[in-house]
C-alpha cells in the first residue's frame, strides 16, 4: 500500500530524487549515485560519468494522473542507463535509428556553460542554428532510449552534421502523418515529443495553404503551430496555443518564426498597428528575458570564479501607462565595467558622488545609440549576444541620444 500512495500524492523535490535512486539501484545499477539538491540532478558514479537532469522530469511526473506516474518513472529509469547503449559503429547501421531534436539554443549552450563552469571537459556544440534562437541537433532514438549525438559521433561515422541531420529529417517525415487542418491553421498532433522538431521539415510546411507568410510558432516540444501573416483568426489561434504551451515544463520558445525562401526561418513579429501585436510582442519579451535571466545567472558565476568586477545588466520590461505597449530596456552606467544584453531600448545613467542611483542622462532606441557611440558598444561571442561597454558616452553623444526628458 505504501509504494502506491508514492505515486498518488505529490512528492517534494528530494522525495522524488530518493524515489528514482531506489528504482535505478532495483533495475542493477551498482555505481554511485550522487544526488546535488541545487542542480536537481543525479550524478552517476564517482567522476565525471553522465548525468539525469530531474527539473522536466520532476515537472512532467507532478502535471500527471496518480496512474501514469509509475510510467514517467519507467521512463526516468531508462533515461538514466541512455549512455551505456551502443552506438553503432557504421553510419548504415544507425541512420533508420536517426531523428532530428528541436531545442532553445539557450537550452543548449546553457547546458554546455554550466557542465564547463563545474570543471568538466566539454567538446563544441553540435547543433545547427535555426532562425537564430533554436538549435537543431542528432538523436539516437530506439524504443527504450534516446541518445544526442556529438561530433565525437559524427567524425567517426564520417559525416558531416548536415549529411546526418538530411537523414534524420528524412527519417521523421516518414513519420509525419497526423495533423489538424482548418481553414488555414495547421496543429501537428502526433504525441511523440516531436512534433515542435517537425518544423524543420521545410518542404512539408511551405505547402501548406496560408494567408501569406508561412508562421510557425514551437511553445514546448510536443506543440507546432502553423497559419499565414494575413491571417488575422489564424493568427488569434495560434496565439491561444503558444500562451497555454510555453507554461509546459518541456519549453522550446515563445517566439514567432516566419518561414522565408522556402527553407530559412527568421523570428517574426506583425507590424506595431497590427491588433495582436502586443500579445506577440509579449512572448518575445518573455522569451528572450527568460534567455537572458539564465544568462545572467552563469554570467555572474564565470565571473565570480575568474574573479572579474564586471556588471551584467538586467533585461527588463515595461509597459506604457497609456498605450500599454511592452518595451524591453536595459541600463547603462557610467564608469561600471558592463555587459549589456540587445533591448529594445538603453537608459544611460550618470554616476553620483554619494554612490545612489545615477541620474538619466540619455535615453534611446539600441539602434539609434549603437549608431551614435560606435566603438564604445563592443559586441561579445556569445548567445543571446551582450555588448561590452567600459566608457560612458561624452556629452556630444549623450545631447544626439537624447535629453534627460526622453519619455519611451
Amino acid at each position: 500500500m505504501e509504494f502506491f500512495d508514492r505515486f498518488r500524492r505529490e512528492p517534494n523535490r528530494d522525495d522524488f530524487a530518493r524515489l528514482l535512486i531506489e528504482r535505478i539501484r532495483d533495475a542493477g545499477e551498482v555505481r554511485e549515485i550522487q544526488y546535488d539538491a541545487d542542480s536537481f540532478r543525479l550524478l552517476r558514479g564517482e567522476q565525471d560519468q553522465g548525468f539525469l537532469s530531474l527539473s522536466n522530469l520532476y515537472a512532467e511526473y507532478c502535471r500527471a494522473e496518480a496512474e501514469s506516474r509509475e510510467r514517467i518513472v519507467e521512463i526516468c529509469v531508462r533515461n538514466w542507463f541512455v549512455t551505456d547503449s551502443q552506438i553503432p559503429e557504421d553510419f548504415e547501421d544507425a541512420r533508420h535509428d536517426l531523428l532530428p531534436s528541436l531545442r532553445s539554443r539557450a537550452y543548449v549552450d546553457f547546458m554546455l556553460r554550466r557542465l564547463e563552469l563545474e570543471g568538466n571537459q566539454v567538446g563544441p556544440a553540435t547543433y545547427e542554428i535555426i532562425g537564430e534562437h533554436l538549435a537543431a541537433g542528432i538523436v539516437y532514438d530506439l524504443p527504450t532510449s534516446m541518445c544526442l549525438l556529438d561530433q565525437e559521433n559524427l567524425d567517426k561515422w564520417g559525416v558531416t552534421l548536415y549529411e546526418a541531420l538530411e537523414v534524420a529529417k528524412a527519417n521523421l517525415l516518414e513519420t509525419t502523418k497526423n495533423y489538424i487542418a482548418a481553414d488555414g491553421f495547421y496543429l501537428m498532433a502526433h504525441g511523440d515529443s516531436y512534433d515542435a522538431t517537425r518544423m524543420l521539415l521545410t518542404e512539408l510546411v511551405s505547402d501548406f495553404e496560408v494567408d501569406g507568410d508561412v508562421i510557425a510558432m514551437a511553445p514546448n516540444r510536443e506543440v507546432l503551430a502553423i497559419t499565414g501573416s494575413a491571417d488575422e483568426a489564424g493568427l488569434q489561434r495560434l496565439l491561444d496555443v503558444a500562451e497555454e504551451g510555453v507554461r509546459h515544463e518541456r519549453y522550446v520558445s515563445g517566439l514567432a518564426f516566419r518561414l522565408e525562401a522556402g527553407d530559412a526561418w527568421t523570428v517574426w513579429l506583425p507590424p506595431r498597428e497590427h491588433p495582436l501585436y502586443q500579445r506577440f510582442k509579449v512572448l518575445n519579451t518573455q522569451a528572450l528575458g527568460q534567455d537572458y535571466h539564465e544568462q545572467k545567472e552563469l554570467l555572474e558565476l564565470e565571473c565570480q570564479q575568474q574573479g572579474a568586477s564586471r556588471f551584467i545588466a538586467t533585461y527588463s520590461g515595461m509597459t506604457h501607462q497609456e498605450t500599454g505597449d511592452i518595451t524591453s530596456y536595459c541600463v547603462w552606467g557610467e564608469g561600471v565595467d558592463t555587459l549589456l544584453p540587445k533591448a529594445d531600448l538603453i537608459f544611460l545613467l550618470r554616476a553620483r558622488p554619494d554612490g545612489k542611483p545615477g541620474e538619466l542622462a540619455a535615453a534611446g532606441p539600441w539602434d539609434d545609440v549603437r549608431r551614435i557611440v560606435g566603438d564604445l558598444m563592443e559586441p561579445l561571442d556569445m548567445y543571446p549576444v551582450r555588448y561590452r561597454v567600459r566608457e560612458f558616452p561624452d556629452d556630444e553623444m549623450l545631447r544626439a541620444i537624447g535629453g534627460e526628458h526622453w519619455q519611451p
